[in-house]
């Protein structure tokens, strides 16, 4: 591809074609004896910019690699500007971190942070450059003139801390982000996530579910049974499965589309099976079997059914960049989960969230032990656990009322 049919982005290597608006990263090197080396790469229509700032950084170092035949260490020097520090910082965590981790990192730092504190050199960047980045994200809106959610500004300032304080210790400089005081952003009312489902209401979702959303329903009975975080559901293999003894092992994850080794906290874990559960999982084996007649159903529990293809800019050909038998990733559950939510009159949505918040809190309402419910929920912590107690009137009204003698209003 011509680099003449190519426009440049603010990213360095990042282009997009002309003629369909994808994303194309090409990076040019030159050996020790001048000679020019070039790598290009077409990306999927699908691919967002932050795939292409890892893409450029992955290509770079790989033909870096090629010219010099064996690793080199990069030269730290304070005098260069944060966003030449940042792609040398994302090239190496893309060896240590989940695809998902270093994909928004990327796109953090490319949309949030960079346009605002890159081009000052590291050596230059001080707390209180970190404090107009707060105060900037405190005021910032949406397109639709509302400020963002609490937990977006919260997931950008956790990059930024993290970003900037290896920066500090690369260059052995004072933390710029010591003592500063995260984005506080006022919000009306509680995130919607915060909230759990009643045993009246989990019944009827549950109905609901499995008449409008037959062939989805072991997903989410999965998910309310368990409180699994649908991208282990997603990771789990019919070997993870002991549908006899009724317990599922959990020790992977789908990671933006690709499975990982390990799960999110890089724990496997066990959790048992309510019997409704193992008769959905027994039913969806049993379809599994009779598409894969040949085969044994050591494959993925849940996966796409129909491949998905873009066309070659240049030659024209169909590319499936999407196989069918791909895991499923969270999103595809979307628009089952709205359709129970409005069948059964919820003025809000009953995402994997909300389950997750389900379970957690009946189990610890129910007296369960923390460290129990930390195995099933798969939280490191107690604080963790505690994050995850939901909303939950009814118990605060009980709580209340324990203060006086039952109906009659006389103190206790």
């Amino acid at each position: 591809m011509a680099k003449a049919k190519m426009t440049a982005t603010r990213h360095p290597g990042v282009y997009r074609h002309s003629k369909d608006n994808r994303l194309v990263v090409r990076v040019t090197l030159r050996d020790a004896d001048g000679r020019q080396h070039n790598r290009t790469k077409t990306l999927a229509r699908h691919a967002t910019v932050a795939d292409a700032v890892i893409a450029a950084q992955a290509a770079r170092q790989s033909l870096q690699l090629e010219l010099a035949g064996a690793p080199q260490r990069e030269t730290i020097d304070a005098d260069v500007s944060v966003t030449a520090y940042a792609e040398r910082w994302l090239r190496g965590k893309a060896t240590r971190s989940k695809h998902a981790t270093n994909l928004r990192y990327a796109g953090d730092l490319a949309v949030h942070i960079l346009p605002t504190l890159g081009h000052l050199r590291v050596a230059q960047l001080s707390r209180a450059d970190v404090e107009a980045w707060v105060g900037g994200v405190e005021r910032a809106k949406q397109t639709n003139g509302k400020p963002y959610a609490r937990a977006t500004v919260a997931g950008w300032w956790r990059v930024l801390r993290v970003f900037l304080r290896d920066m500090a210790a690369d260059h052995d400089l004072p933390d710029p982000t010591r003592r500063v005081k995260p984005p506080r952003i006022q919000q009306e009312r509680g995130v919607r996530e915060r909230q759990t489902l009643n045993a009246d209401q989990l019944a009827r979702f549950l109905a609901a579910a499995a008449e409008l959303q037959a062939h989805r329903y072991a997903e989410i009975l999965m998910l309310a049974r368990t409180g699994i975080r649908p991208g282990a559901m997603y990771a789990l293999r019919w070997e993870d499965l002991d549908l006899a003894g009724g317990w599922v092992t959990v020790r992977r994850a789908v990671s933006a589309g690709v499975v990982s080794d390990t799960t999110k906290t890089r724990n496997a874990r066990d959790i048992p099976l309510t019997p409704d559960l193992v008769e959905a999982l027994e039913a969806q084996r049993q379809q599994w079997i009779r598409s894969h007649p040949n085969t044994m159903p050591n494959g993925l529990v849940w996966s796409t059914v129909r491949s998905r293809t873009r066309f070659d800019s240049e030659t024209g050909e169909p590319i499936s960049y999407k196989p069918a038998g791909s895991p499923r990733i969270p999103e595809s559950l979307r628009k089952p989960l709205v359709c129970c939510s409005e069948a059964i009159g919820l003025p809000w949505v009953v995402g994997p969230q909300v389950l997750r918040r389900t379970v957690n809190t009946k189990l610890r309402d129910a007296g369960v032990l923390d460290a129990v419910v930390r195995q099933i929920l798969g939280h490191v912590t107690e604080s963790q656990g505690r994050l995850y107690m939901g909303d939950n009137p009814g118990a605060k009204q009980k709580a209340i009322l324990q203060l006086i003698d039952g109906a009659t209003g006389r103190p206790s």
